[in-house]
């Protein structure tokens, strides 16, 4: 019994690590997306007037750089995606997320991360405000393929920490034979 909960413990300790650690790196990563968009928008208004005007090209060129997908919302609507696609197909609403919306523009936090859910799947988003044109928006990054290999991570542990509990058993009770 000792051997099995220590092994829950030890499960859940690291567990907590993991998802803690994914949540840190989301926040860095939609910080750093964000002051990428705002320096290509300020770079327009200091006279680069051929630039072209935030879109979807330019946030699937910075899905590329961050290697992660991209939206941004002005207001309570969709501005520009890496993933346009996937907003009309219907998949996924166009419209700002209520709990993003308020963290980030209601509360003025610097950072928001949360989970959504597409049908039965749920995945982590991380948000950051974002100043475009002289409107504040919010840019969020769904964290999905990163979460993949968290949950990916996690069962490798059980599967470590439940062979090991068997290991402890079986040599407790060998000693005790």
């Amino acid at each position: 019994v000792p051997v099995v909960a220590l092994a829950f413990v030890a499960r859940a300790y690291f567990a907590s690590l993991m998802f803690a650690d994914i949540e840190m790196e989301a926040t860095r990563t939609a910080s750093v997306a964000s002051r990428v968009v705002e320096d290509f928008g300020s770079l327009r208004v200091r006279g680069l007037a051929a630039l072209p005007v935030i879109d979807d090209n330019i946030v699937v060129w910075l899905s590329r750089v961050i290697a992660q997908d991209v939206n941004i919302f002005d207001g309570p609507h969709l501005l520009a995606s890496s993933e346009r696609d996937l907003f009309a197909s219907g998949l996924l609403s166009t419209r700002t997320p209520g709990e993003a919306h308020r963290a980030i523009m209601l509360e003025g936090q610097p950072s928001f991360v949360g989970r959504e859910r597409v049908g039965a799947v749920q995945y982590l988003v991380a948000a950051a405000p974002v100043r475009i044109e002289a409107r504040d928006a919010i840019l969020m990054v769904p964290l999905t393929s990163r979460q993949q290999e968290i949950v990916a991570q996690v069962e490798e542990l059980d599967r470590r920490v439940l062979l090991a509990a068997i290991l402890f058993i079986m040599l407790g009770a060998g000693i005790g034979y």
